[in-house]
């Protein structure tokens, strides 16, 4: 996978996320009444960030390598890749400016490194 392809799944996921008003917490994925259901279901309209990464990634790898990025980019980033991230985006009080700040981060510092890289091959 391609720091490109990240920053593609992480702007994807920044889309499926509206603005916050697709974003939920406690649930990978609620339907138009609250109710969980799976990140791949037709009826999901909201995720949580690790259910959107499944949503919106091709694969497994793809969807891995976005959440590591995005652990990375956490305040306290602990072992395990989908839980802290999930326990990250469910804790109480989480807004969705630091959802959106994260993400935000993850996409702006692989581009940074993206043109550093190819900065290096001229």
């Amino acid at each position: 996978m391609t720091k490109q392809q990240v920053v593609e799944d992480a702007r994807r996921v920044l889309q499926l996320l509206d603005g916050g008003k697709a974003w939920c917490q406690c649930a990978y994925a609620r339907d138009e009444i609250g109710q969980r259901v799976t990140a791949y279901s037709p009826d999901a309209a909201s995720w949580c960030v690790t259910g959107a990464c499944q949503r919106v990634c091709d694969d497994q790898d793809n969807q891995d390598e976005l959440l590591t990025q995005i652990r990375r980019h956490l305040p306290d980033p602990d072992a395990g890749i989908s839980s802290v991230v999930c326990t990250w985006n469910d804790r109480a009080g989480r807004t969705w400016p630091e959802i959106e700040r994260v993400l935000t981060l993850v996409i702006t510092e692989l581009l940074r490194a993206a043109e550093l890289a190819e900065e290096s091959k001229l």
